[in-house]
């Protein structure tokens, strides 16, 4: 025989709060939203009708807000490193890598080694005045006038200003890039023909934006320049001889090009190169240096 029995009816969640209940309980959500954790006992009421246990606001209204706030916070985080990500890319872009830029040393040795990167191909300096290879000097604003004074650090820590430079004689000042391949072998190359222009009674200085550790770790196992690198932070020195111009309004991209100058033992710019690569054509910066000297050899009678 079965047994038939009504099924009870089940209850509907409809919850009759009173007046003091509800500002409770709008006081609770407040407090949840301020993060202020609620330290009463009621946490679960009971509804006044059916008996049906009802989760109160504070859990509620925090159960609904925690996802949304982690959502915010990670979206927050994402978009905080992918702004990290583009300025990071930014600043290293045109950099090599460790492998590559160790590759690009291991090849600039064995061309110093090799001796094919000197500009003046093992030539005497009378004979390289004698065959003139004249490069006419860019037009630039500091050309004719006197050369802006500057005092930066070496390798060494040692301050160099451009008056103690002069004081031996002309002098040819090299702004060059960071991580350039084409502007460590001009530096190079200058180091092989220094003989050159120590006979013509000139002096070399090198200049950069490098920290003075970064130049020394790089060209450590070619040993000394014979002439002075000199660290110009900001390229502040760089700026005030025109191969540099800062972003304008912190957007874009600095300006900086490669500079080469003359400069005669009174502070005159004599000759200027500026562009996108390096000058690296050591007989005409021998021939200029002895024209503004008068040492150019006397030119043969017309027969």
């Amino acid at each position: 025989m079965v047994t038939m029995y009504n099924r009870p009816k089940q209850p509907t969640f409809e919850a009759v709060m009173s007046r003091d209940e509800v500002e409770s309980a709008e006081g609770t959500v407040g407090n949840a939203l301020r993060g202020v954790p609620d330290t009463r006992e009621c946490d679960v009421g009971r509804c006044a009708r059916n008996g049906t246990e009802a989760v109160s606001y504070s859990r509620f209204a925090a159960f609904r807000l925690w996802p949304m706030a982690r959502v915010a916070f990670l979206m927050l985080a994402l978009l905080a490193g992918a702004i990290g990500l583009v300025r990071w890319i930014t600043i290293q872009g045109g950099r090599p890598t460790r492998a590559q830029e160790s590759g690009n040393m291991a090849r600039l040795e064995m061309d110093v080694r090799l001796g094919i990167e000197s500009g003046s191909k093992a030539r005497s300096l009378s004979e390289i005045l004698a065959h003139p290879e004249p490069v006419p000097s860019h037009n630039h604003p500091l050309l004719g006038r006197q050369a802006p004074d500057f005092e930066l650090d070496d390798l060494d820590g040692k301050a160099w200003s451009l008056k103690q430079l002069l004081a031996g004689g002309p002098l040819v000042l090299i702004f060059y890039h960071t991580y350039c391949d084409l502007c460590d072998r001009q530096l190079f190359t200058n180091k092989q023909d220094l003989p050159l222009f120590r006979e013509v009674g000139a002096r070399m200085v090198a200049i950069s934006a490098d920290p003075p550790e970064v130049t020394r770790r790089r060209f450590e196992r070619f040993g000394p320049f014979g002439f002075p690198v000199l660290s110009d932070p900001g390229n502040k020195v760089a700026q005030a001889y025109h191969v540099f111009r800062p972003a304008e309004d912190g957007t874009g991209a600095d300006h900086l090009v490669h500079g080469t100058f003359v400069i005669d033992r009174h502070g005159t710019i004599q000759w200027v190169n500026t562009g996108d690569a390096p000058f690296r054509s050591n007989p005409a910066l021998l021939q200029v240096l002895a024209k503004i000297q008068d040492r150019l050899p006397a030119a043969e009678p017309a027969r």
